[in-house]
């Protein structure tokens, strides 16, 4: 097997490093990653950036500067505690000390030390109501070096990942925001993972920061295979168009995606059949690479006819010689088959002579468990190591209808429950009663309501509309979960995320996907069962149907509803709240209501519209808790399952109970 060149290794300097990766991929300047806005005082002035400073020899300035700053700093980590604790509002909590302990814990494989591990006591002042905080903690030395900083906590079963860490302009510091004060933390830097992390992301998209800490390789899908005007084969590569961000010292290999369209078959078929022309190909492909300097080709083909295995696994083989040859390295993309066949591509042959081979997972995820531990079954009895090939996981979610499976993002998918009929003729007047029905979501009307499907591992639902039958899958960290459980029972050597780009509409993975890198514990788990129910509000008025809290065990929770209108005229909203367990997504409708007697005027239309799909996205924000309407965040996490042993399937229908102090409604968790 080829082995991928090695990554460079990072300068000093953090701003070297993004001149070099912009320079070597033909890249704009990104703005700050961090998305700072610009300061804007009291006065509403905003301040100019100072001129530059005259042609004049002040070297011996800038060193005497140089020796304050560091003496500044020095005085800084002497003076200041070694933790400190701000609350949500940026405030000094307070409440807070820090022992140090005189030894450190065994430390796990590829695990150093950034600081001391500190035992912390809070004061009883502080409730969880003031957090989440954001953590402080001193390290044992200045470093500039972001890599793979996570704040850790040693317990009875070892020490455990609490999050990923940043280091703090001076230096000196680590900082994270958490949820809970641990008992004792430390800053701990990964040195070695047990598998590897690849990231894809379309071409001009940017990658989630918070990805790039664990990620062995980028792959920007930027190069497609389609028809040219000959009617042959031919690539086209979008070179104007490409982003990355702030890479913080850290030199990820960046890869080139090369996608075959689906027209291109045929082409692609005659252009392995005739050698000058497979040589020319895989010519035109080490070109492609490097007029942006990549570090290496990830080969997405992904039709290849299947009585084309041995032409297939010769221009594979060309091209991870003719990519050795300038230092390159070679991924290459095999599907899920459907049997136990894997047709054009020859696994074994593949992983001697690529760096890495990439398992594509199936397009329907009704049949995901099915295809994959099938192939994997399949070559593991065939005695094919594991070692190198890596699951592509998607953090978007799928829709099916008559055409077929689309992707969407969570807040389409999500959106599309969240669709609610209102029946209203005329006008409606104080005391009224207008029918409300969730279209997607309702039981009511034949559809399945959001559930956890236990074929999938996904938060599901099924309805009807226009057109025919439809089924959505929500991806997030609990389907997530079982993913990564297939990745550890059949011991694959990694993972690859597609759709890493930074977007607030996909979930947030990489806590868990960082976790799971580690060798940290996995949790399998499925959603509380009443977060998934369908929940009416409005802001005046009642909801008949309904009885309780309808995201509380004991509550109901009704597709099809009644909304009495209140006793005095206004306009007033009613909304349709669904969840997948850790966002909840609403739509809502505007009435007027007017004194009985009046001449009624007509309501107002849902102040949010799905349009056309997939591409459909409510305007509502999507990412409101119920009550505040405000930016979500994730519920309190069910009761979690014991990790299944490495021989064992995932285990079935894994029960949920209500975390304390019971779900989340409109008055939060009382």
């Amino acid at each position: 097997m080829t082995q991928p060149p090695d990554p460079p290794q990072p300068p000093e300097d953090d701003s070297e490093v993004r001149d070099q990766m912009r320079g070597r991929m033909n890249l704009p300047t990104p703005p700050d990653s961090r998305g700072f806005a610009p300061v804007i005082f009291d006065d509403d002035e905003r301040h100019a950036v100072p001129p530059p400073f005259a042609d004049y020899d002040d070297s011996g300035v800038m060193r005497v500067l140089g020796v304050v700053v560091l003496l500044a700093i020095v005085i800084a980590a002497l003076v200041l505690p070694p933790i400190s604790l701000l609350n949500r509002g940026g405030a000094d909590s307070g409440g807070i000390s820090a022992n140090p302990r005189d030894e450190l814990p065994t430390l796990p494989g590829g695990v150093t030390a950034v600081s001391r591990l500190y035992d912390l006591e809070v004061s009883d002042s502080l409730s969880e109501s003031d957090g989440p905080w954001t953590l402080t903690i001193r390290l044992a030395s200045v470093t500039a070096d972001q890599r793979n900083l996570g704040l850790y906590t040693y317990g009875a079963s070892g020490w455990l990942r609490v999050d990923s860490a940043a280091i703090t302009p001076d230096g000196a510091f680590a900082e994270a925001e958490v949820a809970e004060i641990p008992a004792n933390i430390a800053v701990l830097r990964r040195t070695a993972f047990d598998r590897t992390l690849g990231l894809i992301i379309p071409v001009g998209e940017v990658p989630d920061p918070d990805a790039l800490d664990d990620a062995t390789v980028l792959v920007v899908t930027a190069t497609t295979l389609g028809i040219g005007e000959d009617g042959a084969a031919a690539l086209t590569t979008d070179l104007d168009v490409l982003a990355y961000t702030n890479v913080e010292q850290r030199a990820v290999p960046i890869y080139l995606g090369v996608t075959a369209a689906p027209e291109a078959a045929a082409p692609l078929s005659l252009l392995l059949t005739t050698e000058p022309a497979l040589v020319a190909h895989v010519n035109e492909l080490a070109a492609a690479a490097e007029e942006i300097d990549a570090n290496g080709i990830y080969l997405v083909y992904l039709d290849v006819d299947r009585s084309r295995e041995a032409e297939f696994t010769r221009l594979v083989t060309q091209l991870a010689a003719r990519l050795s040859e300038d230092g390159r390295g070679l991924i290459v993309a095999v599907p899920a088959p459907t049997t136990a066949d894997t047709g054009a591509y020859d696994w074994p042959a593949l992983v001697e002579v690529a760096a890495a081979v990439w398992l594509n997972a199936p397009d329907d995820p009704s049949v995901y468990y099915e295809q994959l531990e099938g192939v994997l079954e399949s070559q593991q009895a065939a005695g094919l190591e594991f070692g190198s090939i890596s699951l592509v996981l998607d953090r978007m979610s799928h829709l099916r209808n008559s055409d077929g499976i689309s992707l969407v993002d969570r807040h389409q998918a999500l959106g599309r429950a969240a669709e609610l009929d209102a029946d209203v003729e005329g006008g409606i007047a104080v005391g009224d009663l207008v029918s409300l029905t969730a279209a997607n979501a309702a039981t009511e009307l034949g559809g399945s309501g959001l559930r956890w499907d236990q074929n999938s591992q996904t938060v599901s639902f099924s309805f009807v509309e226009r057109g025919g039958p439809r089924t959505v899958w929500v991806e997030n960290n609990f389907s997530l979960a079982f993913r990564l459980d297939l990745v550890r029972r059949f011991e694959l050597g990694g993972i690859a995320i597609a759709s890493a780009q930074t977007s607030e509409a996909l979930p947030d993975v990489w806590d868990t996907v960082a976790e799971f890198l580690s060798g940290g514990g996995l949790t399998l788990q499925r959603p509380y069962g009443p977060y998934l129910n369908p929940c009416w509000q409005a802001t005046d008025g009642v909801i008949e149907g309904e009885a309780g809290n309808c995201w509380a065990a004991g509550g109901t929770a009704v597709g099809v509803a009644t909304w009495r209108a209140p006793g005095g005229p206004g306009v007033y909203e009613v909304g349709l709240v669904v969840s997948d367990g850790e966002i909840f997504v609403g739509r809502r409708v505007a009435f007027r209501v007017t004194e009985a007697g009046e001449t009624p005027e007509a309501s107002a239309t849902p102040t949010t519209d799905a349009g056309p799909e997939p591409t459909a996205e409510p305007t509502a924000a999507a990412t409101t808790q119920p009550a505040q309407q405000a930016t979500t965040t994730p519920t309190q996490e069910p009761t979690a399952l014991a990790t299944p042993d490495a021989t064992s399937a995932p285990t079935a229908e894994p029960t949920a109970t209500p975390p304390a102090g019971g779900p989340p409604g409109p008055g939060g968790n009382e």
